[in-house]
Formats: structure tokens, C-alpha cells, sequence
């Protein structure tokens, strides 16, 4: 079978689903899955140093007292949308725990408060809420992990279909949080979710 020919059953596949789909009036369940690079662009801290321990609610930004409040970029691939880029901010708190020596140690980071606008490259929007509620640092890999909770608020550039609702959880790896947050090293995330559409009505 040729690579045309299989284009052109796909196509045909997907019309025919979209035409069963509208007259049976049903929403359409896709898979979201986001492979993105993140990193820092503009970060506040509630102190006058970087990982000072202090707090700040930034004036009523923040719902909880925060570390920092941080403003990111992300660059990477969104399916079903595809290839983009993204602005964040949310607000940030840092886990602290004691070594064996009574030192303080960074051993993760939490988040809340987040909003998020992804671009594709073909003019789709996709706006999303995040908060960060897990969070860990890997002994054997030596890396911190944490796991993000996606709420996506809105979606276009789907042709022929209206966004419903959806959401996704991503878990990052951060080789260095201080560093993360002070010198922008990116960090890698991989998502996985459920994005609902129903059929744009046809005359």
C-alpha cells in the first residue's frame, strides 16, 4: 500500500468518523501527549538572595506563600496539535529537609497557581491552569523529579472540531533545581491526558 493511498484512507476514515460523530452528536476523546523542553525567562524572589528560604504571597499572586514567582518558556511537541512553543508563570515553594550534619538541603519543589498559553506552529492556542503537588529527589539517578497537573481552560486549531474540556499530568526531571532557577537550565517534561471535542455542526 502506498503512502498515498494510506493518506487518503485515513482522510476518508476521519471525515467518516466526523459525519458519525455529528449526527449521533458525540464528543470525541483524544489522547494529549507533551514532550517539551523548560526553562526559566524571569523569576522574583520573596528575598533579596535566591534560595533564601523567605516567602511572599507577591502582593496576592500567589494563593500560598511562595518561594519565587517565576515567568518560563517551553518549546517542544503536543499531540494533536503538534510542534510549538509556550509561556508560563505560576508560583513556586522549594522543600527543604536536614542532612545527617543538621544542614539545610533542597530536596524538591512544589507549585501553584500556574497558567500556561501553548502556540503550534499552524496558529492553535491552548490555554491551561497547572499546579505542582509531588515532588523528590532520585538517589540513584541523582536527579529531582516532579509531577505537574494540567487543567486545559480552552484549545483551537483543531479544523472541524470545538473543544469541550481536557487535562494532563507531566512529570519533569531536574538535574539541579538551584541551578534550574538561577542560571535557566532547561528541564525535559513528558505528559500524557485526555483532550474532548465534539463536531463543528454542518448545514
Amino acid at each position: 500500500m502506498t503512502k498515498h493511498l494510506l493518506a487518503t484512507i485515513l482522510i476518508a476514515s476521519l471525515a467518516l468518523g466526523l459525519t458519525t460523530a455529528q449526527e449521533a452528536g458525540q464528543t470525541i476523546d483524544l489522547e494529549m501527549i507533551t514532550v517539551n523542553y523548560w526553562r526559566v525567562v524571569e523569576i522574583a524572589w520573596a528575598g533579596d538572595e535566591p534560595l533564601s528560604g523567605e516567602t511572599s504571597t507577591f502582593d496576592g499572586r500567589c494563593s500560598v506563600p511562595s518561594d519565587y514567582l517565576a515567568q518560563g518558556y517551553a518549546e517542544g511537541l503536543t499531540f494533536p496539535t503538534g510542534p510549538g512553543t509556550g509561556e508560563t508563570e505560576h508560583c513556586g515553594q522549594l522543600v527543604w529537609e536536614e542532612d545527617d550534619d543538621g544542614q539545610r538541603v533542597l530536596r524538591g519543589r512544589l507549585g501553584t497557581d500556574g497558567v500556561m498559553t501553548l502556540r503550534d506552529d499552524a496558529g492553535g492556542v491552548i490555554t491551561a491552569t497547572f499546579y505542582a503537588d509531588e515532588t523528590g529527589f532520585d538517589p540513584v539517578m541523582g536527579v529531582f523529579l516532579y509531577s505537574m497537573h494540567f487543567e486545559v481552560e480552552s484549545a483551537t486549531g483543531m479544523p472541524g472540531l470545538t473543544f469541550v474540556e481536557g487535562g494532563f499530568t507531566a512529570t519533569y526531571v531536574i538535574p539541579d533545581i538551584a541551578a534550574m532557577l538561577t542560571e535557566s537550565m532547561p528541564v525535559i517534561g513528558v505528559g500524557h491526558g485526555t483532550a474532548s471535542f465534539v463536531p463543528d455542526a454542518t448545514d
